[in-house]
């Protein structure tokens, strides 16, 4: 379930973001103004943050600055001024997103689920690249054993048929105790057994 942090000074806006977002599935958290938003932040992690610009004691810019500080969660700006330079400053802070009250509760979550698609996608694509990057790694260093290279390839691809079967943490078991047994010196004589076996 993703979550979501509300903050505003007011009330009304809060439960009304909050009623949407929760009907659509998502855990909703609200804060009242700048300070207890970059306090809670700084204990919880939340997968999107929805920001009023005009709060007490610290507003909307400050507060999004001072979460820049130590996470990368994205922020959709809510405000009632829509001048060209205030949705400028937004984005220099490092704001995802500015909409001008007043505004539709679906737009929001729409804007919400549009975000939350990039950020996983970007995720995902990073996975994919780190693996991308052990493979070849892996074959580099299969590579550097000719010998013995076509016993490691026929099981490395064996494993990897089988990834969406097994959970990471075995798979990766499985690869360094075959990584052990190229190395060890009765290991390349057994992997020729269980190749011809």
């Amino acid at each position: 379930m993703n979550k979501i942090l509300v903050v505003d000074d007011e009330e009304k806006i809060r439960l009304l973001i909050k009623k949407y977002a929760e009907f659509e599935g998502y855990e909703v958290t609200e804060a009242k103004n700048g300070i207890e938003a970059v306090d809670i932040c700084s204990k919880k992690d939340f997968d999107i943050i929805v920001l009023d610009v005009m709060m007490p004691e610290l507003d909307g810019f400050s507060t999004a600055r001072e979460i820049r500080k130590f996470s990368d969660v994205p922020i959709i700006i809510l405000s009632a001024r829509g001048e060209e330079y205030d949705k400028i400053h937004g984005f220099e802070v490092g704001i995802d997103d500015y909409v001008v009250k007043p505004f539709s509760p679906r737009e929001i979550l729409m804007r919400i689920d549009a975000i939350i698609k990039k950020v996983n996608l970007l995720v995902f694509s990073s996975f994919q690249s780190r693996r991308l990057l052990e493979k070849k790694s892996q074959l580099a260093y299969v590579k550097s054993n000719k010998k013995y290279h076509a016993a490691f390839f026929s099981y490395y691809f064996f494993v990897l048929s089988l990834q969406p079967l097994w959970e990471e943490k075995i798979r990766t078991l499985f690869l360094n105790m075959l990584k052990w047994l190229m190395q060890a010196p009765k290991g390349k004589a057994l992997l020729r057994l269980l190749m011809v076996g």
